[in-house]
């Protein structure tokens, strides 16, 4: 790839902003500028002014093509543009042809508009040959994924960012975040960009953010995928080959980025640890199928200009990976799904791996106590009267903690239909069972569990689940159905119908009618019954008696004893508690 403006690398940051600002304004009246290089870098476009742009650059350009791919909560439809240069716009003839595809996903927090500017002036500059690509790179982008925030306009929201003049807002038409809404898809807006996902079937993806937290001088950070989670061919190429190539380049393009500052309420000169990016995020969704996806972070307390800048460089460096490495990219993800239909074992979640660190040579602001002038407490102050840089231990290592055997196929009855549903939209193979049938499976059985004692995202998550595994005879219907799990969607399968797993839909409540007892008993009717149980099993006569042993408060207490008789008994009903996902091993 190459630019008209080769001097970039050599040039300051501040020289740089000023020569690309300069020349975006010279042409500010003329129909391909931006509302963001109109207002000199102080406004970002709404959403009628950002979709009129593309519209008018697909009118202008035989390589562009703007298409609705979908419905959101706000109404409105999901867009998607894409450039190719010779015209063809079909995802798997583009496949077919060897393409490389970039993906990028704005506002999905629309108070950080900064890609949303981005992207317009890359496309842009990519269709008039500002930026010369190789032809067997394709973009797509969604210009504006949180509709209903972007309508949502304000200037307050973000208190603690640096512009621009107006913005959107963090959550959508019903105030979901939709950041954590790709694997739960409590949104329209998630229902399309997954169908979109798949359509497109990006090389790479990337979720274009503004950062909270920290002070330091950097103005981009990211948030990668965590090597030991993805796995394979796929991080290995990410670590050794991909990121140093795109840490390199943006450092000469005045840029220097270091992984995402995951620190919050202290200084980052201790270091930190990666960011975990959970299935729940649009980083780790994406590495469910084998794909590196990246949230850039710029940092919030930097000029709108500067971050913008810095977005459309970290965009113009992925293009410039795509042809460099693209074919690297491609066998390494080939490789990775060959593989994964051998994979057995697969951990349900990840703790960090304190012995194994990489040094960065940090570059930030020396942190300071001072009285608060409100309060007149403490509070942190960065001095940026004191920049430093230093050397932090970045901790880059997570190790297995859960491990599982895949079973060889799921079973989930017909009436779990919005899990069904989900499972569709993720390019799920699943095949309805032709007539009623037994069959014998592995069933479990939900024996503790924790849940969020506050509301989050519509949710009372669930965790710290512990499960039970028998084998039973379950009768099923015709229309129920079977799930080979060796398919290409095989870690988004388990990662969403193992109950243990963080982010399975077992977490996210899908299953919670299952967690309550829907008939009970009358103590002075079950009394009686009760005695003439207990008179006639010994086996459970023998439980009531451990349980008293085990538990002291059960002594005396007429309606305990009755409840573990009860609950031990054929009269208490068997679906409670029991997991109604069933595995065939």
């Amino acid at each position: 790839m190459s630019s008209t403006t080769p001097l970039k690398d050599f040039l300051s940051a501040s020289t740089l902003l000023l020569i690309v600002f300069t020349f975006s304004f010279n042409f500010a009246s003329g129909q391909n500028s931006t509302v963001f290089e109109q207002s000199g870098g102080t406004k970002t476009a709404s959403y009628e002014e950002g979709i009129e742009f593309y519209r008018n650059l697909a009118q202008k350009h035989t390589s562009i093509q703007m298409d609705s791919v979908g419905i959101t909560d706000s109404g409105k439809p999901l867009h998607l543009v894409t450039y190719s240069q010779n015209g063809v716009f079909n995802f798997p003839q583009l496949h077919r042809n060897n393409k490389k595809i970039l993906m990028i996903n704005n506002a999905i927090h629309p108070g950080e508009p900064d890609g949303v500017e981005a992207s317009m002036m890359l496309l842009r500059d990519v269709a008039n040959g500002k930026i010369d690509i190789d032809e067997d790179i394709v973009i797509a982008i969604i210009p504006f994924y949180n509709i209903g925030g972007v309508l949502n306009r304000n200037s307050y929201t973000r208190a603690n960012q640096s512009g621009p003049e107006e913005y959107g807002f963090r959550g959508n038409s019903r105030n979901f975040d939709l950041n954590r809404d790709f694997i739960k898809s409590d949104t329209r807006n998630a229902f399309a960009f997954q169908n979109t996902f798949h359509r497109v079937k990006p090389h790479l993806l990337v979720d274009t953010h503004v950062s909270n937290g920290a002070d330091y001088q950097y103005v981009m950070t990211m948030v990668y995928p965590q090597k030991d989670k993805l796995g394979g061919a796929t991080a290995k190429l990410q670590e050794e080959l991909l990121m140093p190539f795109l840490f390199e380049k943006m450092e000469k393009a005045d840029f220097p980025t270091v992984p995402y500052v995951n620190v919050f309420g202290r200084t980052p000169d201790s270091g930190w640890r990666q960011f975990l990016d959970g299935p729940r995020y649009s980083s780790g969704y994406a590495a469910l199928f084998q794909t590196i996806a990246f949230q850039s972070e710029t940092h919030m307390l930097k000029p709108f200009k500067q971050r913008v800048l810095a977005t459309y460089e970290w965009l113009t460096a992925c293009l410039s990976a795509l042809e460099k490495h693209g074919d690297e990219i491609v066998e390494a993800q080939k490789k990775d799904r060959q593989n994964l239909m051998d994979q057995t074992r697969f951990s349900l979640s990840w703790e960090i791996d304190t012995t194994n660190y990489q040094i960065l040579n940090f570059k930030g602001y020396e942190g300071e106590i001072i009285k608060s002038d409100i309060s007149g407490g403490e509070r942190l102050y960065y001095n940026h009267d004191k920049p430093f840089e230093k050397e932090v231990k970045f901790y880059d290592s997570y190790k297995p903690k859960n491990i599982i055997n895949a079973p060889s196929h799921y079973v989930v009855p017909q009436q779990w239909h919005e899990v069904i549903r989900r499972l569709k939209n993720n390019d799920v193979a699943l095949n309805p069972i032709q007539k009623d049938t037994s069959i014998l499976v592995a069933a479990y059985t939900i024996e503790t569990y924790e849940t969020s004692r506050m509301p989050y995202e519509g949710h009372y998550l669930h965790y710290n689940v512990k499960i039970s595994k028998d084998q039973k005879r379950v009768n099923l219907r015709k229309g129920d159905y079977l799930i080979d799990v060796n398919q290409p969607s095989k870690r988004y399968i388990i990662e969403v119908l193992e109950p243990e797993a963080p982010d399975s839909f077992f977490a996210w409540n899908f299953f919670d009618t299952k967690l309550q007892r829907k008939e009970h008993f009358s103590p002075y009717v079950f009394e009686d019954l009760a005695k003439e149980i207990l008179e006639n099993d010994p086996k459970l006569k023998q439980v009531l008696e451990n349980a008293i042993k085990e538990n002291p408060e059960l002594e005396g207490n007429a309606y305990g004893q009755l409840k573990v008789i009860y609950e031990n008994s054929p009269y208490s009903e068997e679906a409670y508690m029991e997991y109604p996902v069933y595995r065939i091993e």
